[in-house]
């Protein structure tokens, strides 16, 4: 069997009667059955939240799975971050909601209350 099972943990992507092996970006049949989709899968388990991937963060819609861009989203644990029109979590000054605003890049939080050097050394 190839294509998403849906089991009682939730959604698992099999191929040839085995899950996917390993942590991948892959695109491959939309669960929702319409078209196709890029997921973030560990083995066969579409990843949801904030996570790791190619050295930095990106956000996937908890119920879609899908990449999620251009939006300050919660994550998982409670906490707030911003990710680009490429989905990549953002850090230093960024516009957003027609206002700017620093966010951290350790943390990747924003930063309220206090005096902070922009990326561009101001």
């Amino acid at each position: 069997k190839t294509g998403w099972h849906h089991t009682a943990n939730g959604y698992v992507y099999f191929k040839d009667g085995k899950p996917l092996s390993g942590r991948n970006y892959v695109l491959l049949p939309s669960i929702d059955g319409n078209g196709s989709n890029w997921y973030l899968v560990d083995n066969g388990v579409p990843q949801w939240g904030v996570q790791s991937w190619a050295g930095t963060y990106y956000y996937f819609d908890q119920d879609t799975y899908l990449r999620v861009d251009n939006d300050y989203v919660q994550s998982q644990w409670g906490d707030w971050y911003l990710f680009g029109n490429d989905g990549r979590i953002l850090t230093g000054v960024q516009k957003w909601a027609g206002s700017y605003y620093y966010f951290d890049p350790v943390t990747y939080l924003k930063v309220t209350n206090d005096y902070r050097q922009s990326q561009w050394g101001s």
